[in-house]
């Protein structure tokens, strides 16, 4: 993240904290859609999780 970010040192905690957010929204999709046999969209319910971050 911090060569991307064009950073020497550590990435900055925004970034990190969004890595984590990406991060969650992926398992929890994947929650729904191992629970739902496969029945559900996993590319909706992706859409659905980055959507809920905005509000």
């Amino acid at each position: 993240m911090a060569d991307r970010a064009g950073s020497d040192g550590p990435p900055a905690i925004a970034l990190a904290v969004r890595a984590g957010a990406a991060l969650d929204c992926l398992n929890i999709a994947l929650e729904y859609w191992t629970a739902s046999d496969g029945r559900l969209d996993l590319v909706t319910l992706l859409d659905e999780a980055f959507a809920s971050l905005k509000g």
